[in-house]
């Protein structure tokens, strides 16, 4: 499979708009663009400021809810793999590689910015809002050009590498159905543009 197949599918299905938490389907209605704000934050427990800005606010609520019933076994350590898994869903990468892309970004945001905006009009704060994937697909392309072959590798290798806190047990970044999903809305965007 080609090293990008993830982040492909991520910028044709789009972000996530819903997940699964007990059988509950929770709606994602908030702006992708929270990932500025959460992933570039020091603190390691992003994820539920995340999953906050994220959710339909009744579904936020319930979710407040739940965690806060004791006769309920729901437990943030138990919501943190979801929060996780949505940015990976969403940009295509390991949460970790994400978050990576996103502090190099906003640690050089005017040269990121005014460049792409100069060269060829690409809004990346804009694009993260609607395709958090190719948001990272460009600040990737941002950092690595006019490198040599041996430095995109090191700098590859450094991108990716897992932190000590990442969960390497856990589900695959795209599941079956993820691919079914993902191969839908593709058809459905190339028949829209057929149409």
């Amino acid at each position: 499979m080609p090293r990008y197949d993830a982040a492909l599918r991520a910028a044709l299905s789009g972000p996530p708009a819903a997940f699964l938490l007990d059988a509950e389907r929770y709606e994602l209605t908030g702006s992708w663009a929270c990932l500025w704000e959460h992933m570039q934050a020091a603190d390691p427990d992003w994820r539920m400021p995340l999953l906050w800005d994220l959710l339909h606010p009744e579904d936020a609520d319930a979710l407040e809810d739940r965690l806060a019933d004791p006769g309920d076994e729901l437990r943030l350590r138990d919501v943190y793999p979801v929060a996780s898994r949505l940015v990976e869903q969403a940009t295509g990468r390991a949460w970790w590689v994400a978050q990576r892309l996103i502090v190099a970004a906003v640690a050089g945001w005017p040269e990121l910015d005014g460049a792409l905006l100069l060269r060829s009009g690409v809004d990346v704060a804009g694009l993260m809002e609607r395709s958090p994937a190719r948001a990272c697909s460009v600040i990737y392309a941002w950092l690595i050009d006019g490198a040599q072959r041996k430095e995109v590798a090191k700098f590859d290798a450094k991108l990716k590498a897992p932190p000590l806190t990442a969960d390497l047990d856990a589900e695959p970044l795209w599941t079956p159905h993820d691919e079914g999903d993902a191969f839908m809305a593709a058809m459905a965007a190339q028949r829209g543009r057929r149409g």
